[in-house]
């Protein structure tokens, strides 16, 4: 078993956020970089951002994850809502 056998796969929009973080950190080195080092390079980013709880917890919280719900759609508090009209009589 390895280390990070247990580590939860990553949602779509997780991965595309960390193939955008390689991006970034590879292009300053694409000009002046031999193609099979980027390569391992890439490999070790990924390894790292996939393995390791804290890039694992930036990509959860930099990823764009689609609303649940608008704010409107959800009622707050737990219960029915109120009758505007039942609150002025009790008031």
């Amino acid at each position: 078993m390895r280390p990070d056998d247990d580590i939860p796969p990553m949602t779509p929009e997780e991965e595309a956020e960390m193939q955008a973080e390689i991006e970034r950190a590879i292009a300053p080195f694409r000009a002046s970089t031999p193609a099979s080092l980027l390569a391992v390079m890439r490999d070790d980013l990924e390894h790292a951002l996939r393995t390791h709880p804290a890039p694992r917890g930036y990509l959860r919280a930099f990823a764009h994850h689609k609303p649940v719900a608008a704010s409107t759609e959800v009622v707050r508090g737990g219960g029915e809502e109120e009758d505007p009209d039942e609150a002025k009589e009790g008031a």
